[in-house]
């Protein structure tokens, strides 16, 4: 009995003497009763075959995916799982976000109060996987968006949406409409490592149209998403 119980406290939980992150629980000898025995993490083992879902139950378990440890999910006699995770981010109605930014005219990125691990105000950037945002000219509504890491594809799924400047000056009303690049091939506009913002002006009747629009463009919001794999 003494021996089982020694390997249930070897396996269950780690000594204090050793690194606080091995292991997923708290070590049983943890000074705070509170806390002995509780998750400090969960490791899930990549299963294979994937698990059998029972009725009445509800399954997270591991296992690959090209080649990658993902995240699934099954419930209630589920023929397969769900995948959640994609490359390492999670996976919403099979899209995965790879990249964003809310941006200004200068290319700035906007950024939100917020708090630290100790509560002090800091400024967040509204970004998520950019690198750099850089303006064509200093009166074009031209920016090309540098990615930090390289999508896996350029075929991925674009949004692109801006908030317009309404005291822009005639011939050009203060209209425009968000879109890659124009002038450049599909290819050279949307890379897997970067892609061209363009806000058009649109013209009055009669009018030529500017593109890139000019001076218009207060904020832009550029969204980037691939199909979960």
């Amino acid at each position: 009995m003494q021996s089982n119980f020694q390997d249930t406290f070897d396996i269950w939980g780690r000594s204090q003497e050793e690194d606080q992150n091995v292991g997923d629980h708290v070590p049983l000898n943890n000074p705070d009763e509170e806390k002995r025995g509780k998750h400090k993490k969960t490791s899930l083992i990549d299963q294979n075959p994937i698990p059998t879902f029972a009725a009445n139950e509800a399954v997270l378990y591991s296992a690959k995916q090209n080649s990658q440890s993902e995240l699934f999910y099954g419930r209630n006699l589920d023929a397969t799982g769900n995948q959640l995770t994609s490359n390492g981010a999670l996976s919403v109605g099979g899209l995965v976000l790879r990249a964003y930014a809310l941006f200004d005219f200068q290319g700035k990125v906007i950024q939100k109060e917020g708090l630290d691990d100790e509560g002090n105000p800091i400024l967040i950037d509204c970004s998520f996987n950019i690198d750099s945002i850089v303006q064509s000219a200093p009166l074009e509504s031209k920016w090309t968006i540098n990615f930090t890491n390289t999508l896996e594809t350029d075929n991925y799924m674009w949004i692109t949406q801006s908030f317009n400047n309404l005291t822009n000056s005639l011939p050009y009303p203060a209209l425009g409409n968000a879109q890659p690049a124009k002038g450049a091939t599909y290819g050279s506009s949307i890379t897997s490592a970067s892609f061209i913002f363009m806000n058009a002006g649109v013209p009055i009747v009669g009018s030529s149209i500017t593109q890139p629009g000019l001076g218009i463009g207060l904020r832009m919001l550029f969204q980037a998403y691939t199909v979960a794999q």
